[in-house]
Parts: structure tokens; sequence; C-alpha cells
């Protein structure tokens, strides 16, 4: 039997069908994106093509928009769509399999390896069911897990609402791929100035450490966030009684519920990714503007 075909051959499939050239690290980054629920399909389109800019052979008068990106971003997500569903599925399927055959072995057996499965979901896991472990973390790893949660909590709350902005738009685009273009101070050590540049490099390095930490930050706030919105939708498959319809009526109210406290988020992620994608339409632009000044100066 051939193993599954993973969502990154898909799109390296796809793309080259278009005869684009993708790297590998880049395919990974776009996958990443499209596996992200928390955006909308029309967020993901314009974040893969983004990503691809760097890669389109765009010809004398042609843009990326004449390429028609958009039926195979189109295609990849409902891929991705297809590949989610048929994994829960098949999770729910072995579940209810698995609890179908405990129920076999007597009430009394399954109530006792149903608690032992239940209790064994009550670690650190990743929020489905009986598969999780237990916790090993100490006593004292706990509570330094809690400080630094504490501690960078602090943090954002002490943000003034630019700087928290600023540092949410980062973690967006290092999370699909994006770098941001460093300022590079030149230094001057000319005359009387060796004195301000130290101080200045100073001030630039206690500058890089605080953006570092609350970058940090910003990442441990959104695991926790995900880690909590796993848990508000996972369903107990173990549990007694278990009414698929109502099951299914939960989990649509869950997902409802998701969507509209993310909204805001997604407003202001997709504001970000605008941003970018302008502001390197901009700077094509103006590059292409300067090698036309000196072709007819030349």
């Amino acid at each position: 039997m051939s193993e599954p075909e993973t969502l990154e051959s898909f799109i390296s499939a796809k793309f080259t069908a278009l005869a684009l050239s993708i790297p590998e690290d880049d395919v990974e980054y776009i996958a990443r994106l499209v596996e992200e629920e928390e955006l909308e399909d029309d967020d993901k389109k314009e974040g893969v093509k983004g990503m691809l800019e760097g890669f389109l052979p765009v010809k004398d008068g042609q843009t990326p928009e004449d390429l028609d990106l958009d039926p195979t971003i189109t295609n990849i997500i409902n891929h991705w769509r297809d590949r989610r569903a048929a994994a829960v599925a098949a999770a729910a399927a072995q579940e209810a399999a698995a609890e179908g055959e405990e129920g076999a072995e007597g009430d009394g057996d399954t109530g006792s390896e149903s608690d032992s499965a239940r209790d064994d979901g009550e670690g650190d896991g990743d929020g489905q069911g009986g598969s999780r472990k237990p916790s090993t973390s100490t006593p004292a790893e706990k509570k330094a897990h809690r400080a630094k949660v504490k501690a960078q909590t602090s943090l954002i709350a002490s943000l003034s609402p630019e700087e928290l902005a600023a540092a949410q738009r980062r973690a967006l685009l290092a999370q699909y791929g994006y770098v941001e273009d460093e300022n590079v101070v030149q230094d001057d050590t000319s005359g009387g100035a060796r004195g301000e540049t130290l101080r200045k490099r100073e001030e630039e390095k206690e500058a890089k450490e605080r953006r570092a930490l609350i970058d940090a930050a910003i990442r441990g706030e959104a695991k926790r966030k995900k880690k909590s919105k796993r848990a508000r939708e996972t369903v107990d498959l173990m549990a007694p009684n278990l009414n698929k319809e109502k099951v299914q009526v939960k989990a649509q109210m869950l997902r409802q519920i998701a969507k509209q406290e993310s909204q805001s988020v997604q407003a202001r992620d997709k504001a970000a990714l605008e941003k970018q994608r302008a502001d390197q339409a901009k700077a094509k632009a103006d590059k292409q503007k300067k090698a036309q000044k000196q072709e007819r100066r030349a």
C-alpha cells in the first residue's frame, strides 16, 4: 500500500503544473498557512499570493495577477479541508470501534477502563480524549511555568497599543514565512562620536532584548489560546450515552463562538498581510523606476 500524499507534495505538484519552482521551505510555509483554521479562505489566498511573488515568472507588461492563481490556491485549500475531514472521521470511527469493543467485555470492566482512559487524558495532551498522556511535570516545573506565564501576561499588559500591534504583526509575518527588513545603523566613529556610538549600541541591544521578550510572550499567549480553543471543542468519545446529533450541534455552536471571537484578530491579521504586500509592491515599483531612470541616462 502506497504512502498517502502529504499536503506539501500536493502543493508542489500543483505549482509545478504551473511551471513554478517553489523551494521546499516555502512550500512548508504555504502548507502551514493553509492549515491555519483561524484564517478565512480569502486571507489564505492573499497570504499564499504574497509568498509566491518572488517566484512568479513575470514578463514585460505582465503582473502577478495576470497569472490567475486563485483556482490553484482554492484547489489546495479544498484538498486540505477534505484531508482534515477524512482524518476527523477516521479518528471518530476508531474511537467508536474501541468503545464498542470495550462495551462487549462487560459493564464492570468498561466502567473501570473508561475511568482510567479519562484519567489518562487529564495531562498536558492535545485535547483528544483518552489518547492523551498524563502530565509528568514536577511541582517545581509547574511553578516555574506558572511564573513564566504570569511574567509574559504582565509584559503584554504593559505594552502600549502601538507596541502590541507591532509585536502581533511581527508574530503573524514570522509565522507565515515573512521577514521584515531591519534598518542597519551605520557606525559613526569619527571625531568625538565614539562614546555616543557605544551608548547607542547599548540602547539598541536593550531594545532588541526587550523585543525578543515581547515576541516570546506573544507566541506563548497564542499557543495558550489555541490550547484553550482545542479544549473547548474536545468531545469525550468515551462518555456514556453519547448522542451524535447533540455532539454535532454542540460542535457547530463552538465553531460559531470561536469564529466570532476571532473576527477582530482576523481583521487585524488581514490588514497586516495587506500592508506587507503593499510594501513589497511599492519596493518593487521603486526598484523598477530606478532601473528605468538609469537606462534612460545610459
